[in-house]
């Protein structure tokens, strides 16, 4: 009995931290919002960056790779922003998307 127990402890636990751990990188979220805040949005194409997780939340430009990283986060692979109207300049936070392939 007490075996039992311990083994569902140990899988709700391992459930839990797959559940928390499927997010984008704490510091990749920062980069995208002070990329959001440095440029000039007039058509509000980044309106959806304001709410949910970027990878999870689908924002828009934004693409990530479909697995969750040796590190247990999600990673931004692309950031599309053309045709979007968009005018200012890219933050220097931008340097934080290191896993970033396409910009």
């Amino acid at each position: 009995m007490r075996v039992c127990g311990c083994v569902i402890a140990l899988l709700c636990s391992c459930f839990v931290l797959l559940a928390v751990a499927q997010v984008t990188h704490p510091s990749e979220v920062n980069a995208l919002r002070a990329v959001k805040s440095s440029l000039s949005d007039p058509r509000k194409h980044l309106k959806n960056w304001n709410n949910g997780d970027p990878c999870k939340s689908n924002w828009t430009g934004v693409f990530c790779f479909n697995t969750v990283g040796a590190d247990g986060y999600l990673h931004l692979e692309q950031l599309q922003l053309l045709n979007m109207n968009l005018s200012g300049s890219l933050a220097p936070e931008l340097g934080q998307l290191s896993h970033l392939l396409i910009l």
